[in-house]
C-alpha cells in the first residue's frame, strides 16, 4: 500500500486539476472548472488540502477563513476520499491537518456543516474534537439566474445595506462581525422591522452568501427580508445564497415563500 502524504494544495494547475478530479468523483458539488479552481487556490483565505498516494490525489479537504465574532473562523467545507481509499483514516488526517494549521495561524473557531445522513463525516469531525452546536437544521438556498435581480417593497418601506458589520454594527455587540454585510429593513414609519447579517464566501464550489444572523420583528417582514438578501447577494456577484434554519419554523416558511429551495437537513459542528 502506498504511503499517504497530507499536504496543502499549491496554487498550481497540477493541484487544481488534482482537486477537481477527486471532488467530482466523491462529491460532485462544484460547478468550477480546474482553471477557475486555480483562481480560488490563489486567494489568501483559502486553505485546501490533498491526500497524496504516489503523486496521485486520493482525498481532498477544502477550508477557508472567515471573519467571526472576536476572531477568525475556519470553515471546513468539502471533504472527500476516493472509494478505494476509504476506511484508512485519510479523512481524519485531512481534518487534523487543517485544524492544526488553523490553530497555528490563530484561528479561534472551526465550523463544519454536515448532512444529517452523512454519518461518516460526522464521525470524522467528532473524532477531531468538533461538537454539534445545532442539529436538524433545514438548508435553504436560492441559486441565481442570469437575469438581474429586482425587489418590490411595500409602499414606503426601505432597505439599507452596510458593507462591514465590524465597523457599523448596531448596539448589539453580537453583530460586530468582520467581513459580514448588514441588511436592514424598515417599514413606512421608519421602524426597523427586520435585519440580517450576510457572509460572502468564496469556496471551491461557488461564490456564495450565507445568512448568518436573522432578526424579524414583524410577521410581514420575514419574506421580504429573505428576498432582499437574495437581491443584495446577486447584485454583488454571488452565485447563490443560503441559510440554515430550524425545521418547521416561521423563518423557514418565510424563506420558502420567498423562493428559496430546500436542500435537506444538516447538523452544525463547532470547535475551538
Amino acid at each position: 500500500m502506498a504511503r499517504i502524504e497530507i499536504r496543502r494544495a499549491l496554487p498550481t494547475a497540477h493541484d487544481a486539476a488534482a482537486f477537481a478530479r477527486v471532488e467530482r468523483t466523491t462529491l460532485g458539488d462544484s460547478d468550477l472548472s480546474p482553471q477557475e479552481m486555480l483562481l480560488v487556490l490563489r486567494r489568501a483565505e483559502q486553505y485546501v488540502y490533498l491526500a497524496m498516494a504516489d503523486d496521485r490525489a486520493v482525498g481532498v479537504l477544502a477550508t477557508c477563513e472567515t471573519g467571526a465574532q472576536g476572531g477568525i473562523r475556519l470553515e471546513l467545507d468539502m471533504l472527500g476520499v476516493l472509494t478505494a481509499w476509504r476506511n484508512m483514516g485519510i479523512a481524519g488526517s485531512l481534518v487534523a491537518a487543517a485544524l492544526h494549521d488553523g490553530r497555528s495561524r490563530g484561528c479561534t473557531s472551526f465550523r463544519a456543516v454536515v448532512a444529517a445522513d452523512n454519518l461518516a463525516s460526522q464521525k470524522v469531525m467528532a473524532r477531531a474534537g468538533l461538537e454539534t452546536s445545532a442539529s436538524g437544521q433545514s438548508l435553504l438556498t436560492q441559486v441565481f439566474a442570469d437575469d438581474p435581480a429586482s425587489l418590490q417593497l411595500p409602499r414606503g418601506w426601505t432597505v439599507r445595506l452596510v458593507a462591514d458589520l465590524a465597523q457599523s454594527a448596531p448596539e448589539n455587540r453580537d453583530w460586530a462581525l468582520p467581513g459580514h454585510w448588514g441588511l436592514y429593513l424598515s417599514d413606512e414609519s421608519g421602524r426597523e422591522v427586520a435585519a440580517a447579517a450576510l457572509l460572502p464566501v468564496q469556496t471551491m464550489a461557488c461564490a456564495s452568501c450565507w445568512i448568518e444572523k436573522l432578526v424579524v420583528r414583524d410577521p410581514e417582514a420575514g419574506q421580504i427580508l429573505f428576498r432582499a438578501a437574495a437581491v443584495a447577494a446577486q447584485r454583488r456577484g454571488r452565485d447563490e445564497i443560503g441559510v440554515l434554519l430550524p425545521r418547521d419554523s416561521a423563518p423557514e416558511a418565510a424563506a420558502l415563500a420567498a423562493g428559496y429551495q430546500s436542500g435537506g437537513v444538516y447538523h452544525i459542528l463547532m470547535g475551538s
